[in-house]
């Protein structure tokens, strides 16, 4: 018997920015001081680096609040 087993994120494409912005919109619906419509780039570029930690999308919004609020991303 014959296995293929494909892991296209990182591979064959990078959500990386779109979950962070995923992220950063759904938190904008709980939290008025995150409605700019897109996050800043700096934040952006710390979730790229926090993103191996997340294990299910909804994680996303809380990594980009912490990250907004100031936290280390490693």
């Amino acid at each position: 018997m014959a296995l293929l087993a494909l892991d296209f994120d990182g591979v064959l494409c990078d959500s990386v920015r779109e979950t962070a912005i995923s992220g950063w919109k759904a938190g904008a619906a709980i939290w008025p001081d995150m409605s700019d419509p897109l996050p800043p780039d700096e934040l952006l570029d710390a979730y790229r680096l926090a993103r191996p930690i997340i294990e299910v999308g909804q994680e996303a919004i809380l990594v980009m609040r912490l990250l907004k609020d100031g936290h280390d991303p490693r």
